[in-house]
């Protein structure tokens, strides 16, 4: 009787790839796809996958070279879904700016950014990527084109707007031109689904403008609402009891300013720099004591 061989076709491959893939048996999962890419008569939307998850292993193996190979086989495949198009060339994008190619960099964002079928996150990711290379290489308007279009990109996820508006207001003030930042910081505080991190940074930073301009309501205000807030991570909050602690000092407030001096020197958080601005206040304080005796 002969032996009947069983071939086992690119579906199966695909999916027994991807089961490996999930269980953390990456040798065996890179294997399979390997043998889609490489079979004959596999399916084009299988060898598609099998690509675009043999450059996932490749980026997660460190092997930026392969995977940039895969992700370039794979937007030259006819018929690319718009989805695996658009997360290709982000990708790509992505591994060009860690081998320091900016310009091939610069070259997918662009492609993704007016490739009329690309999802709006994809663009909007694209969109504030492109806008830190311009503002990398000194190209300050074109990065500010880019934040502002992100902003008005319809169906942008607010995160990204939120990321653009921060950007936004730091070139406003190195461009001093401080009323523009603080109104950019103040729409991502009012962005509904701004992450806390994003909102407790509109907040310092518009603190440290407020403080800037001599509106020093306005700036213990923001930092009081992140040094109450328990959402705020550690390292914003005790940069804001250090600015809160000099606002009072500066009002003669010792009391206030001790207070958060002494919480700020508890905190893991405390920058080395920050330390050694706050303790001179307590020296203030102490010559503010001696000469109310």
């Amino acid at each position: 009787m002969k032996k009947e061989t069983i071939k086992i076709n690119s579906s199966v491959l695909l999916e027994r790839g991807l089961l490996a893939f999930n269980q953390g048996r990456m040798n065996d999962a890179y294997n399979d796809f390997c043998a889609v890419i490489d079979m004959p008569d596999a399916q084009k939307e299988h060898i598609a996958d099998a690509l675009f998850q043999r450059a996932l292993l490749n980026e997660d193996e460190e092997q930026t070279e392969e995977a940039i190979e895969d992700y370039s086989t794979l937007l030259n495949l006819p018929d690319l879904d718009a989805h695996r198009a658009g997360m290709a060339l982000f990708n790509r994008a992505l591994l060009h700016e860690d081998e320091g190619d900016s310009r091939s960099a610069l070259e997918d964002y662009n492609r993704l950014i007016t490739w009329p079928f690309a999802e709006a996150e994809l663009v909007a990711k694209a969109l504030y990527n492109r806008g830190l290379l311009h503002e990398d290489e000194g190209q300050t308007d074109k990065a500010f084109a880019d934040y502002q279009s992100l902003i008005d990109l319809n169906d942008a996820p607010e995160e990204q707007i939120g990321n653009a508006l921060l950007s936004l207001g730091a070139l406003h003030d190195d461009k001093n031109k401080p009323e523009q930042a603080i109104s950019n910081f103040a729409d991502l505080i009012a962005l509904k689904s701004a992450t806390d991190e994003q909102k407790a940074k509109g907040y310092l930073y518009r603190g440290v403008l407020y403080q800037e301009a001599g509106n020093f309501e306005l700036a213990l205000s923001d930092f009081n609402h992140l040094v109450d807030d328990d959402k705020v991570v550690e390292e914003l909050k005790v940069q804001a009891l250090v600015l809160r602690a000099k606002l009072n000092a500066g009002a003669h407030d010792f009391k206030k300013a001790v207070q958060d001096i002494e919480s700020a020197l508890k905190s893991p958080g405390l920058m080395e720099e920050d330390r050694e601005d706050i303790l001179p206040l307590l020296e203030d304080y102490e010559r503010e004591k001696q000469a109310l005796a």
